[in-house]
């Protein structure tokens, strides 16, 4: 009897603990699956790459600001030619690298350039003096014919010349290296105002025979003139991207087209290279034409017929 009374609250402790068993089993395992540390995977899931805000707004400023560029520069004319004529008197000249550099008195150059994106403004300043005696042939005007004769004067020829360019550009196509490694080709015409101011004077010494052999004549006399003109401008410029570090350009333009009294013309050409020699650096190397053509029409006529072809070397420096 009393071992009845002993299974009686055993058994029913045994169908408790199963009718339970399940979902405190469950328990378990949750609780041991919280408990147990996550596996991280290592695999890395690609993603696609997109630039970072700050790389985006560094490019968009880097192309939106504005860009400064100046280029000081030397130009050494290997011939100078033409005409001169100061109140009637023409002095024909004719100078080589030597004689250009004997009689330089000052000289100064430069190229002022801002840009941004495709469109630029530029300014081209030049400037030279020059002061130099030799054995001229001249033509002097006789009388109100208009007869000339051509005799010998020991010479005195001063000349100033001033050219300032002020300028628009717009280019098509870019202007930085193919990645790629190919060739990068750039056109950029451009239009403007030219002002060229020229002064000239002779001083003669002249001695010579007349016609008919019969006296002598001799003679000084001293001579000047100054003319500016303020001539339209018109121009091109052609780039084109070899490597990051070397170019070749070429420039080409024209300015007074002829207009107003007199002769009004002045031409401009250059072919050259550059070489990058630093970061913001190049080192600019071409061969350069420049003639400048200007007359007015007063009874003494002053007129100034010069081309002058030689190197030019400039170091453009970038801000």
């Amino acid at each position: 009897m009393g071992f009845k009374y002993f299974l009686l609250p055993v058994a029913s402790l045994s169908l408790l603990t199963l009718a339970t068993a399940p979902e405190s089993r469950a328990d378990t395992l949750l609780e041991s699956s919280d408990a147990q540390p996550k596996l991280i995977s290592t695999e890395v899931q690609e993603s696609p790459q997109t630039e970072s805000p700050q790389s985006v707004t560094n490019d968009s400023e880097s192309s939106e600001a504005w860009k400064f560029s100046i280029e000081p520069y030397v130009f050494a004319p290997l011939r100078v030619q033409g005409p001169i004529t100061v109140r009637g008197v023409t002095a024909n000249i004719d100078a080589g690298l030597g004689q250009v550099l004997e009689a330089l008195s000052f000289a100064a150059a430069a190229r002022a350039r801002l840009e941004k994106d495709q469109f630029a403004l530029f300014t081209d300043l030049y400037y030279v003096d020059l002061k130099g005696s030799g054995l001229r042939s001249i033509n002097v005007l006789e009388g109100p014919r208009g007869r000339t004769r051509a005799i010998d004067a020991a010479t005195t020829v001063n000349t100033s010349q001033g050219i300032y360019d002020f300028a628009a550009q717009y280019r098509f196509g870019s202007d930085r290296p193919d990645p790629n490694g190919g060739l990068v080709l750039s056109v950029s015409p451009y239009v403007g105002v030219r002002v060229v101011d020229v002064a000239t004077s002779l001083d003669l010494q002249v001695s010579s025979t007349s016609r008919t052999g019969r006296r002598e004549i001799s003679s000084q006399r001293f001579l000047s003139s100054s003319q500016t003109k303020v001539q339209p401008l018109l121009g091109s410029e052609l780039k084109l991207i070899v490597t990051p570090e070397f170019s070749l350009f070429a420039r080409g333009d024209i300015g007074g087209l002829g207009l107003g009294g007199g002769e009004n013309l002045s031409a401009n050409g250059i072919v050259g290279a550059a070489i990058k020699i630093g970061n913001s650096t190049n080192l600019n190397l071409a061969y350069r034409t420049l003639r400048l053509n200007l007359s007015n029409t007063d009874a003494s006529p002053n007129s100034f017929d010069i081309t002058q072809t030689g190197l030019q070397l400039g170091l453009q420096i970038r801000f």
